[in-house]
């Protein structure tokens, strides 16, 4: 048996919450009237945002005997799929969420203490929850956790990142607590670490900052490589913090370095995978090796290491490429299905990523192997979040730190790309991304500007005496910026002109401005003006081959 909290008495904070710390007994209270509640099924979908009420509804879940779910995506379709193979199921919802029809909406400060907090306790080997995979290397797979594992895991990983030296911290999390990373660092170290978990899940540097700042006492920030990135070019202050813990992708030296100075505190990373949950930390700034948990174990088998002991009850295989060290540290080389061969060279996406976003002007950005469909070989594609930035540039200086094999084919400028909550690309969402750019689409507006020429050629004969550039020209201006700026034509056999309107004539020496963006039905929206005029805007589409 474990119990569910670490906590010593029931007067202790357990939570920050509605701008009040909350005590064990109110918790506790919490869980018993929630409990009365809740309707006899088997499993539920735990979809609070709040992160208090999280773990009221965990916890009134497992004193039912229910089994918690924790899909990688909220999406509509992601739960139909979980209430096709789980039927016996219903959702748990906060005051903040949209209540679908069957849903549970969890409340606090609805009941009165029943239970002391040594006596809410679980059979080790009983199945709390089943986490899922985040999809980023394909389709998400079920992992079922034992309380005992889900129990020793937060009370190691509390002990390993020395959060049980002093008073209890505030964990303020930007991870959802529906992602391994953020149910273990948020929820379980916190509950079985006697610390107190901030309710939010703050996103934007403001947020994280309003979070931060909302609670006086030692504040334990948890978050991800792009959220710590956004903290720096934000330009933003924050309070002082006792530790910042990263996870869910390779944290740079160079982002770690600037966080320490900046806010002068120290960054350790947290590796694992669902399987598994937390195996091993670090701070990165003292180099690449990875320290076991306590209890752990690990052995190399047939390419592949193998963790074993403490909270992982059976032995679990890493997907990563990994290099033991020695008993306690390894060194962490990438994920097996990110690893690149071209031409006899080989590198990983990982290693990629991180050239990409080294680059001056990059805010974001990822490179995506797609499947090899066997009737052409799959070609590297990069995505990159850089304003301001033409793509011949961005491959230029990518030229100057990758091979050259390794150039993407095509490199799509995009607004955004489509990470979840946890910071994670799922290769689904990838494939999507992919196949819109592929299509002509385009992911954010784009503007150019180009200028013509007055000894252009097509003046001569079109008028004498009174030059006026032909608008077949003027189409194809248009169509080589498109190209040339995203690099969206190469592999298209044809350009389908749907709609053209021309309103202004373009005369020698002119200045166009150009503006292209998404339209309706895979087709692109073109205006040129001149002078703030429209000369010409219509509609085309690009056509792939084998569909002329």
């Amino acid at each position: 048996m474990f119990p569910l909290l670490g906590h010593r008495d029931d007067a202790q904070p357990l939570a920050w919450h509605r701008d009040r710390f909350v005590s064990v007994a109110e918790f506790l209270a919490d869980v018993e009237a929630l409990a009365e509640r809740l309707p006899r099924h088997t499993h539920t979908v735990n979809l609070c945002r709040d992160r208090y009420c999280f773990a009221v509804a965990f916890a009134a879940a497992m004193v039912r005997g229910q089994i918690t779910l924790l899909p990688a995506s909220q999406a509509v379709e992601s739960l139909r799929e979980l209430q096709r193979t789980y039927q016996s199921l219903y959702l748990l919802v906060d005051d903040e969420q949209v209540s679908d029809e069957g849903a549970v909406r969890v409340q606090a400060g609805t009941g009165r203490a029943q239970y002391a907090p040594d006596e809410l306790s679980f059979a080790s080997e009983r199945v709390a929850a089943i986490a899922f995979t985040s999809g980023s290397t394909g389709r998400p797979v079920a992992s079922a956790k034992n309380w005992g594992a889900l129990a020793l895991g937060g009370s190691k990983g509390a002990l390993c990142l020395g959060l049980l030296d002093h008073a209890p911290s505030v964990i303020v999390g930007t991870v959802p607590a529906q992602h391994m990373y953020g149910l273990e660092a948020t929820v379980l170290m916190a509950l079985r670490g006697g610390l107190i978990m901030h309710h939010g899940q703050p996103f934007f540097p403001a947020d994280v900052r309003a979070a931060l700042s909302s609670v006086d006492a030692d504040r334990v920030l948890v978050t991800t490589p792009i959220h710590l990135r956004a903290l720096l070019a934000s330009g933003i202050e924050l309070p002082a913090l006792r530790l910042a813990i990263c996870a869910t992708a390779p944290l740079s030296a160079e982002t770690a370095r600037g966080f320490e100075h900046r806010f002068g505190v120290e960054v350790h990373e947290v590796y694992g995978f669902t399987e598994a949950g937390m195996v091993a930390t670090r701070r990165t700034l003292n180099g690449p090796r990875w320290r076991l948990l306590a209890g752990l174990t690990m052995r190399q088998a047939g390419g592949r290491v193998l963790f074993s002991g403490g909270h992982v009850p059976t032995e679990v295989t890493s997907a990563d490429v990994i290099d033991v060290v020695d008993d306690a540290h390894f060194m962490l080389r990438g994920r097996g299905a990110d690893l690149v061969n071209i031409a006899g060279k080989r590198t990983s996406i990982g290693y990629l990523d991180h050239q990409l976003g080294a680059i001056d002007g990059v805010e974001d950005g990822a490179f995506f192997l797609p499947d090899d469909t066997g009737e052409e070989t799959a070609r590297l594609t990069a995505f990159a979040v850089a304003p301001g930035m033409k793509r011949a540039q961005l491959l230029a200086a990518l030229s100057r730190r990758v091979d050259p094999v390794f150039l993407p084919r095509p490199l799509y400028l995009v607004a955004s790309l489509p990470r979840n909550a946890s910071g994670k690309l799922p290769r689904n969402e990838l494939i999507k991304l992919a196949e819109h750019c592929a299509a002509g689409g385009l992911t954010r507006p784009v503007s150019l500007s180009r200028s013509v020429e007055p000894v252009h050629p097509a003046f001569a004969g079109h008028f004498p005496g009174d030059p006026i550039l032909p608008g077949a020209v003027l189409l194809d201006e248009i169509l080589d910026a498109l190209c040339g700026e995203l690099g969206a034509c190469s592999d298209f056999a044809a350009v389908r002109i749907r709609s053209a309107k021309f309103l202004r004539p373009v005369r020698p020496g002119d200045s166009l401005q150009i503006r292209l963006s998404q339209g309706p039905d895979a087709s692109l929206r073109f205006e040129c003006s001149v002078a703030g005029e429209t000369a010409v805007n219509g509609a085309l589409t690009l056509v792939a081959p084998g569909h002329q």
